[in-house]
């Protein structure tokens, strides 16, 4: 199950088209860097959340919530266990994402 960190940065990318890891962490000061980004990883790889890399400057990522059919395309790739967890956390924003 996603744990609270994971679910804090969906609320916050929820509110927003596109952000950055560094407007992340201003907005969880008490979090380590580190953590913040495996969170961010563990999101990309089960599809909920996307990364955009910033044409304007390469060294620097946008992060989205997945639009439905991209999060259905990731789905097909998950194990069925994986699958069902992170259909929960879907759950929690009411099929909004």
């Amino acid at each position: 199950m996603p744990n609270e960190l994971q679910i804090s940065i969906l609320k916050e990318l929820r509110g927003t088209s596109k952000i950055t890891v560094k407007e992340l962490l201003q907005s969880h000061p008490e979090t380590d860097p580190s953590d913040l980004k495996y969170s961010l990883r563990r999101l990309r790889e089960t599809g909920i959340v996307k990364h955009i890399p910033d044409l304007g400057d390469m060294r620097r990522v946008f992060y989205r919530i997945a639009t439905a059919q991209e999060f259905a395309e990731a789905q097909n790739l998950l194990s069925q266990g994986r699958h069902l967890q992170y259909s929960q956390l879907l759950s929690i924003f009411d099929g909004s994402i």
